[in-house]
């Protein structure tokens, strides 16, 4: 029986329970809502780092007290409002739904956060919030892209592309 690590199917005292324990750890996926060309859905992004956090989570479940938040699906998009289907927000409220949940996870008793962040648009904004607020709340924020960790295994995916681009190959797949 596998541990289970989506907060969404969680209880208030079982959240608690795994904030209690030493450096637990919080995974919020962060992705976008917009576009992908005429295949796929405009929460791709969303639902990319989704999963990859929930692999993530299982993968360490037994040795580390891990939650992964429902994923964000507002992201900052606004070069792709002209293709429709995208909902886009500017810095200034990026950043304060970030403040919000870095504030919600350290009144719960959280000891990390680790955000996995699914669309190129937010690498920039993600990167300056999560070391304003790392300071401001004395949490450690670490903000990964699944796409850039390893390049040789990502590239090994492509068939035709050499490297992950917006609604590519390796998106679709």
């Amino acid at each position: 029986m596998s541990i289970e690590v989506e907060w969404a199917r969680m209880t208030a005292p079982d959240l608690r329970a795994i904030a209690a324990r030493d450096n637990a750890l919080a995974i919020l996926p962060a992705g976008s809502l917009e576009q992908h060309g005429p295949h796929l859905p405009v929460i791709t992004d969303t639902a990319s780092a989704s999963a990859a956090s929930v692999a993530a989570a299982r993968l360490v479940a037994k040795d580390v007290p891990v939650a992964v938040l429902p994923g964000l699906w507002l992201g900052l998009s606004e070069h792709h409002l002209p293709f429709g289907g995208t909902i886009s927000v500017d810095y200034a409220a990026y950043r304060a739904i970030l403040e919000s949940i870095v504030r919600s996870l350290r009144a719960i008793g959280f000891a990390r956060l680790l955000i996995v962040n699914g669309h190129g648009g937010n690498i920039d904004p993600l990167a300056v919030a999560s070391r304003e607020l790392a300071v401001a709340y004395d949490l450690p924020i670490v903000v990964t892209t699944p796409w850039f960790l390893s390049p040789d295994k990502i590239a090994a995916i492509f068939e035709s592309d050499t490297a992950p681009k917006h609604a590519c190959e390796g998106e679709t797949s």
